[in-house]
């Protein structure tokens, strides 16, 4: 499957450098307000996905667990069969109006 360049593009935005945006942005806050807010926020997330909770944020997508059950699968390196236990896994869709952002940046 080939994909286009702008997938692998190297960009990224830490914790640290979403604080700092925040900060340019919200100049009345302190930095440890902001890192308290984002703190607050993924908290809640997390906290509501351990609780087998949908989280939906309007306009930009929602979180999500799924389970995925057990299963039989193969050591690459042996060849030997292992069982893999049943997981929760997170996941994300993307919110109508956030797909649209996205694809009209691609079109430019």
């Amino acid at each position: 499957m080939a994909f286009s360049q702008p997938f692998f593009k190297k960009i990224k935005m830490t914790r640290s450098e979403l604080i700092s945006k925040l900060l340019t942005i919200h100049h009345n806050l302190t930095s440890k307000q902001v890192e308290k807010i984002v703190d607050l926020i993924f908290d809640g997330i997390s906290n509501a996905l351990a609780e087998q909770k949908r989280v939906e944020i309007r306009g930009f997508g929602s979180f999500f667990v799924k389970e995925r059950q057990s299963k039989q699968s193969r050591n690459p390196r042996t060849g030997k069969v292992i069982l893999v236990e049943n997981k929760t896994i997170p996941f994300f869709r993307t919110g109508k109006e956030l797909r649209n952002r996205l694809n009209l940046s691609q079109a430019n």
